[in-house]
């Protein structure tokens, strides 16, 4: 098929405005945010958190979910997919992906 909803990547978007902390202090807190969605998903088949960025008042959050056919094992290796690809995003404002 064309597009594999399980882990084949079926859309790609970045914010293109970029945050007013500089970009240097964007990976730290998308990363500590990717590992407590991740933690989450070890129960349940999705995961919401917020992350402060040190000296700004901005954050990022996270959202994770997976479709109820999946299996959880399908929706971990969905998580893994979208973990090596949303880094492309950093420092935009907004990024999503849809597998």
């Amino acid at each position: 098929s064309l597009s594999d909803p399980r882990i084949t990547q079926s859309g790609f978007f970045c914010e293109r405005t970029r945050p007013p902390y500089s970009g240097a202090n964007s990976f730290p807190p998308f990363a500590e945010l990717m590992l407590d969605l991740r933690q989450q998903l070890n129960n349940q088949s999705w995961a919401s958190h917020h992350v402060d960025v040190i000296n700004s008042t901005g954050h990022v959050y996270g959202l994770f979910q997976c479709f109820g056919d999946l299996s959880h094992i399908d929706c971990l290796l969905c998580y893994a997919s979208s973990r090596t690809k949303l880094p492309h995003c950093v420092p935009a404002i907004a990024g999503r992906i849809y597998l």
